[in-house]
């Protein structure tokens, strides 16, 4: 998923407020859900109507978030006086979201006062914003130089504890996998109990390529955390890693699908497809394309997914798509060359090949799909340059190739 500034700090907003963003996916919360996808794409006139048609319904569950969501794109939309009647009809008990949105507000309407009462009321919580996110969000930057804004800050707002978990998340998004992971392991120390820091500590596990340290810390956090829903999914995505298939599959299986976002069906989408159940992969995906449609990725995992099922009509209707939409992507012309090599149209893939190789001449997979085409094709001599190439590039299994072409 592609974020800009603001869809980033629209999703900031709604996952890590706290705000329940699960909902069966039925009549009642397509409004809701289509509502995401246009704040997404920016298109928050579009996602404003949306929300006020989820808001009309009956079906009231979700009425919070999409007060939120609708407060969000009306400030966006510098709407300032809508937005903060949005966030103040938000009912109390998610007065975090309501404190917070409507400190926001208020700054961007100019009156500091207010805007500062809302947020010292925020930051009592227990469960913050980050002391970063805040001090950096936009909408404050006027209130930067005002003496209340300087004033608040000379409190303590954050224990240690909280400014060192935050600290150890920068280290994370900047990809400082070692500090970081120091860090955690003293925070673990200290606080055994947080479920949170294992999981973190999984995901620095996992980018370190210790899937089975990750393994075991994702295994923790779900003992202390058991029904986080989005643990179950992170610790599948580490089970298939491991080629763990049948554990994967159970775990998946035992994930209540009619309380899941389209985010969340997606991360399963793509766990079933690596696991090879691309029925299953294909179906997941499609709920999420139907609020997602504008990610090409996506598109272009399902057209994988219609490739491995032998429905190379419906993968290569796809992938013309995606190029209408001038998404040249390397793996749209390696799809498109893997079809035509099954296809036994050979002339045609090897051209399809050379224009991913144009786009992305470091991609080992691309030389290997080529270097099988020419060897089928009696051209050894060629098919030895591909897999040499690719061996250099890092495929060592390209070795094997290599002993069978070249001389």
């Amino acid at each position: 998923m592609q974020f800009n500034n603001k869809t980033y700090l629209i999703w900031l907003f709604m996952l890590a407020l706290g705000l329940s963003a699960t909902a069966q996916l039925n009549d009642h919360n397509n409004s809701y859900y289509r509502g995401l996808g246009a704040m997404d794409r920016g298109e928050y006139e579009d996602a404003i109507l949306l929300f006020t048609k989820n808001l009309e319904d009956n079906f009231t569950k979700y009425r919070n978030e999409a007060l939120a969501c609708r407060a969000e794109c009306y400030l966006l939309n510098h709407e300032t006086d809508k937005a903060i009647e949005d966030f103040r009809t938000i009912d109390l008990k998610e007065n975090l979201v309501r404190s917070y949105g409507l400190a926001r507000s208020y700054a961007q309407k100019g009156d500091v006062g207010t805007s500062i009462d809302f947020l010292k009321e925020h930051l009592q919580s227990s469960t913050k914003r980050p002391r970063s996110e805040i001090r950096t969000n936009p909408d404050f930057q006027l209130l930067k130089k005002n003496e209340l804004w300087i004033q608040l800050w000379k409190t303590d707002w954050y224990s240690q504890n909280e400014l060192d978990i935050e600290e150890a998340k920068n280290l994370l998004r900047n990809g400082k996998l070692e500090t970081t992971l120091e860090m955690l392991d003293i925070l673990i120390n200290d606080c055994e109990n947080e479920g949170r820091l294992y999981a973190m500590r999984a995901e620095v596990y996992e980018q370190l390529g210790e899937l089975k340290f990750s393994e075991s810390d994702y295994r923790k956090a779900l003992e202390l955390e058991p029904g986080s829903t989005v643990l179950q999914i992170q610790f599948a995505r580490c089970l298939a890693d491991l080629g763990k298939v049948e554990r994967t599959r159970k775990l998946i299986d035992g994930i209540d699908r009619n309380e899941l976002t389209p985010e969340q069906i997606r991360m399963i989408g793509e766990i079933e497809y690596e696991i090879f159940n691309t029925d299953a992969s294909i179906a997941s995906l499609r709920t999420y394309l139907q609020y997602y449609a504008h990610d090409h990725r996506i598109w272009l995992l399902q057209a994988n997914n219609y490739f491995e099922n032998g429905e190379y009509g419906k993968s290569t209707e796809i992938l013309e798509s995606l190029l209408s939409e001038a998404y040249y992507n390397e793996q749209v012309y390696l799809l498109k060359g893997n079809i035509y090599y099954r296809q036994n149209k050979y002339a045609e893939a090897l051209g399809e090949y050379a224009m991913a190789l144009d786009l992305n001449p470091g991609d080992y997979k691309i030389y290997v799909n080529r270097g099988l085409l020419l060897q089928e094709m009696n051209e050894k001599d060629k098919a030895c340059r591909d897999f040499t190439r690719a061996f250099r590039l890092g495929y060592r299994n390209a070795y094997k190739f290599m002993q069978e072409c070249c001389n």
